[in-house]
């Protein structure tokens, strides 16, 4: 499209492709935060209560770098994409140069320790993906809606986290079962965020067009009522 100068093209598919990297990695990184224990028991049954405990709780801080990583790798795509090759690569830079500030002050803090390296994967992909962000807004001028990047993927990670939650701790009470447990209640919990964005019309017919097999699902939900076509 850049290539083209279709601009208009550009800044559509940039927002989409946005939209879309927040829409997988905010549940990605909630739901891998919520049940960091669990996750931990399934792939390391001979770890120690006190271990797990240990490891669960660097991985549900880290987790959250995922939103911020997907969101990266996305803008990153875009700019390359513009032909803004050198910028993705100096964001980073200033990203991994916060992420070693922020390890050499707070590995230190014995309260912290470990989870201080945990804070700065946060901050450093944090960094760079805001970076990378405004770079975009400013050579794509994409129009950022608040309620598509923030209310609507936020309403459906909160009902999907209730889901998941409660799902594991009722399924584990009468299993016993942490493995099943788990894994029933990550399934459930994709299913009730599907439905979540179906239901406030976070999903348009523009997303569907570019996940794999999307159109042929879109067209499945409008039969049975579940989506109505909306478009950008």
């Amino acid at each position: 499209s850049a290539a083209l100068k279709d601009y208009g093209m550009v800044k559509h598919k940039s927002v989409t492709g946005m939209r879309l990297a927040i829409l997988f990695g905010l549940p990605s990184a909630v739901g891998l935060s919520i049940l960091a224990a669990p996750i931990i028991k399934l792939l390391y049954g001979s770890l120690t209560e006190n271990e797990v405990s240990a490891v669960a709780r660097v991985l549900s801080l880290v987790s959250y770098s995922l939103i911020f990583l997907t969101l990266n790798q996305t803008v990153t795509a875009i700019l390359q994409g513009v032909g803004k090759v050198v910028l993705p690569v100096r964001n980073m830079f200033i990203g991994a140069l916060a992420k070693s500030i922020t390890n050499f002050v707070l590995v230190g803090i014995p309260v912290l320790n470990i989870r201080g390296a945990a804070i700065g994967t946060i901050v450093c992909y944090g960094v760079a993906a805001s970076l990378n962000f405004a770079t975009v807004k400013r050579h794509t001028r994409m129009e950022f809606k608040v309620m598509d990047f923030v209310v609507r993927p936020i309403v459906s990670v909160v009902a999907m986290a209730i889901s998941v939650l409660y799902s594991y701790n009722w399924i584990i009470e009468k299993t016993g079962r942490n493995s099943i447990s788990t894994i029933a209640s990550i399934v459930i919990g994709i299913i009730v965020y599907l439905i979540m964005l179906l239901v406030i019309g976070a999903l348009k017919q523009d997303d569907f067009d570019i996940i794999p097999g999307g159109r042929i699902l879109a067209k499945i939900l409008t039969k049975l009522g579940i989506y109505k076509n909306r478009k950008e």
